[in-house]
């Protein structure tokens, strides 16, 4: 059980998530993401500590379940990663 103490969820990573990290980070906090689309790791891990991600160029339906199809490991790894984040703070856009 990892113990991270903020959570931002979403699609991908937004400007105003962070934002906000960055401020925390800066308090100290530990900071998490979950995310399901692709995103920019090396501007966004300067700012979270540990970010969970599918991956996937979109979310339409033919591609969701190619890739599951496809890298049926990398749908139970997340989902795993998912239920053993034991966050303090959950924020959602």
């Amino acid at each position: 059980m990892r113990k991270i103490n903020v959570v931002f969820t979403h699609l991908k990573p937004s400007g105003w998530q962070y934002k906000l990290g960055k401020a925390l980070k800066e308090k100290g906090v530990r900071i998490g993401g979950i995310y399901v689309r692709k995103y920019n790791k090396r501007f966004y891990h300067q700012v979270f500590d540990e970010i969970t991600s599918l991956e996937l160029p979109n979310l339409k339906i033919g591609t969701v379940f190619w890739n599951l199809l496809k890298h049926p490991s990398r749908f139970i790894k997340f989902f795993y990663k998912i239920a053993t984040i034991k966050p303090s703070v959950v924020i959602s856009e």
